[in-house]
């Protein structure tokens, strides 16, 4: 799962995603991870490949599974699968120690689709569909299976025209819209719009499509392909390599194929790669091993650091190996988001090769990357490094400590927020570094305990609480509604 983070619905017990392109044994670290006691997997076992790992990677285990056979050949059978997952999901949730997972290949679909269904029994289309679009926005559900939602819709309570014709608007909108982004083009809103309304008065799979080719310039055959997909080239922001100086780039190589993490390290002519990543748990530490001979390199060009993206982790005895391992040759220093275990230990190589502090070396990557957000263990720990470890790492109490932890707490929460913001849509928009600062310094005052300081403060800039709000959604709407977990 990638915890692209993650919204609790409800009570923290429902999630959302996809399969496809994971190995069984990935499938099951991924269900133990987030403690998956129910899953709902949309797929058929004579087409899906996620369907026949989801099942192996079941096997021994104790997660019920629930298949969803979508899309059918019948396609009369649809409205029927979808009742059948509704009240299994139903069932699961009446435990409040359950957790329910619905996955399709790529959670865009299928799985969206059962989840509206479920969420409809208690709330409207609209406020369903909002739910699942605040927490998810790559999300394109067929015309086929929004008119079996509608139809079951209609069993419960019959519809003004006007509001279905509208619902039915705005899941094409979104879908055409996604869609389009999906595939790399980064069209607005109102051209989905506009797309949508000068479309003749057609079938409603007609106008999807319609809307779809009007904005990716696709037939429909080459649609058939196209929005399955993201072009094989396409790689996540994390992803991007940043130069930190001669021979040292930073970057994530979570959600990376082999053959793309091969094709990245060719590309850029890396000779050494230090990876932060638990073996067994993290899937980028296996596709990175996977990826070396495909790129002329071998196990020896790599040195693992076996560390979790946590505060209780400890990078420290790692930096000096870390920094003799660079040597003369073009580094790269990768976890899953290059964002906090790699930039750490980047830090510590910029610390080491140019004398400077831990401040300065956390500056020097601010300014080429802003994606980075190391926790506060791990920035006491680079503290630690430059005084030598004459003194202990967890002692914050000195002003250049505190100084340290209220640049990098400032930064990260902004940060989050800025990614928010890119991938999604939500967030606070425009707030300033100076804004951030006031929310440090409330977030000081509330808490003397470094990481609820570091939490706090990117609740304040997120505009939302961490512990019932994964930091996707609308927190206007907050406790308004049911609120969907993006597990995937």
């Amino acid at each position: 799962m990638t915890p692209e983070r993650p919204e609790p619905c409800p009570r923290d017990q429902l999630f959302l995603g996809g399969l496809g392109g994971l190995s069984s044994f990935g499938i099951e670290v991924l269900l133990q991870s987030y403690a998956v006691t129910h899953l709902v997997l949309c797929g058929r076992p004579d087409k899906d490949d996620h369907v026949s790992h989801a099942q192996l990677a079941l096997q021994g285990g104790s997660t019920e599974l629930h298949l969803a056979p979508l899309v059918p050949e019948d396609p009369t059978q649809v409205l029927q699968i979808l009742e059948e997952a509704v009240q299994f999901i139903q069932e699961a949730l009446e435990d409040d120690l359950n957790n329910v997972l619905v996955a399709c290949s790529k959670g865009a679909s299928r799985s969206v689709v059962v989840l509206l269904s479920y969420l409809t029994t208690t709330s409207s289309c609209h406020s369903a569909f909002d739910s699942v679009v605040a927490c998810r926005w790559r999300i394109w559900p067929s015309a086929l299976l929004v008119q079996s939602l509608l139809e079951m819709r209609r069993d419960q309570v019959v519809p003004a025209p006007a509001d279905t014709w509208h619902f039915c608007r705005r899941v094409g909108c979104h879908a055409a819209w996604a869609t389009a982004w999906h595939n790399g083009q980064q069209v607005r809103y109102a051209e989905a719009e506009k797309a949508w309304d000068s479309t003749e008065d057609v079938p409603l799979e007609e106008k999807f499509a319609a809307c779809k080719q009007s904005l990716l310039g696709k037939s429909a055959s080459e649609l058939a392909m196209y929005t399955d997909q993201a072009p094989p080239d396409a790689l996540p922001p994390h992803a991007e390599v940043t130069d930190l100086r001669c021979n040292l780039m930073l970057c994530g190589l979570g959600g990376l194929s082999e053959k793309q993490i091969a094709a990245l390290l060719t590309s850029h002519g890396m000779q050494r790669i230090i990876l932060c990543g638990k073996p067994g748990r993290d899937s980028h530490v296996t596709a990175l091993q996977k990826a070396l001979p495909l790129a002329g390199l071998s196990g020896s060009d790599m040195y693992l650091i076996p560390v979790a993206d946590s505060a209780a982790e400890d990078l420290g005895p790692h930096f000096k190996a870390a920094v003799d391992f660079t040597g003369p040759w073009k580094t790269l220093v990768a976890c899953r988001q290059g964002a906090s275990r790699s930039a750490t230990v980047a830090a510590a190589c910029l610390m080491a090769q140019e004398k400077v502090t831990a401040a300065e070396g956390l500056k020097q990557i601010y300014a080429k990357r802003w994606r980075v957000w190391p926790n506060p263990g791990f920035v006491l720990q680079l503290l630690s490094y430059e005084r030598g470890s004459k003194e202990a790492a967890a002692d914050a109490a000195d002003s250049e400590s505190e100084a340290l932890l209220e640049m990098v707490g400032i930064r990260s929460a902004w940060a989050a927020n800025q990614q928010n913001l890119q991938e999604t849509g939500f967030g606070q928009k425009e707030i300033t570094m100076e804004q951030v600062a006031s929310f440090w310094k409330q977030a000081c005052a509330e808490s003397s305990d470094v990481q609820r300081r570091f939490e706090r403060c990117k609740e304040l800039t997120l505009g939302v609480d961490l512990d019932t709000f994964g930091g996707d959604g609308d927190p206007e709407e907050g406790s308004k509604r049911r609120r969907v977990k993006e597990g995937i």
